[in-house]
């Protein structure tokens, strides 16, 4: 029962990533969000960024 936790950090994650890039921003975002999102989610709430969407 020790894997389950890990799940949790996998998924958030794989959270993490899409949001970054449906907002046109790169994986050194994405970590920058998984690591200190208190300051990155406002860089994206105020900042100017555009979402982009998902693209197929």
């Amino acid at each position: 029962m020790l894997i389950i936790p890990f799940v949790n950090f996998i998924i958030l994650i794989l959270i993490v990533l899409g949001l970054a890039k449906n907002f046109g921003k790169g994986g050194g975002f994405a970590v920058g969000l998984l690591l200190l999102g208190f300051i990155f989610l406002p860089i994206l709430a105020f900042g100017d960024a555009k979402f982009v969407g998902q693209k197929s």
